[in-house]
């Protein structure tokens, strides 16, 4: 028996699946060119999950979180954050475009020189920075 898989999201309100009987390859090309973006459900379902589920046996293959970003202002011990959980590219052309603006934290005095950043939720790593004109 050839087996079908559909992508799957949830998080602790609400479920939406593609409705999809495609390979498990496939599936995992979606997720891992789609996961980060605000294509399909994942603008959704930041800080949920994303699954790949067998259409034939309902069993959960694959399993990973949505990934959200979020734009991080630092300069020594003072920082703030957007809280926003945003696509990558969200963020990163929020700071492009505002940098040296004075909108928002732009503007705030005690980040001047500092850096702002683009944070993913899941990992906390520093995807993007640049210094805060």
């Amino acid at each position: 028996m050839n087996k079908t898989y559909d992508v799957v999201f949830n998080d602790d309100y609400s479920s939406n699946n593609k409705g999809w009987k495609e390979t498990l390859k496939n599936c995992f090309d979606y997720i891992n060119a789609n996961n980060g973006t605000d294509n399909s459900y994942f603008s959704d379902y930041k800080g949920g999950v994303v699954s790949i589920v067998c259409n034939e046996t309902d069993e959960t293959i694959y399993e990973e979180y949505v990934k959200g970003y979020d734009v991080v202002f630092s300069n020594g011990n003072n920082f703030s954050m957007k809280d926003w959980s945003r696509s990558k590219e969200y963020c990163i052309n929020y700071i492009q475009t505002y940098n040296g603006t004075g909108v928002d934290e732009f503007d705030n005095f005690d980040f001047i020189g500092g850096v702002v950043s683009v944070v993913d939720n899941t990992t906390h790593e520093v995807v993007y920075e640049e210094e805060i004109k």
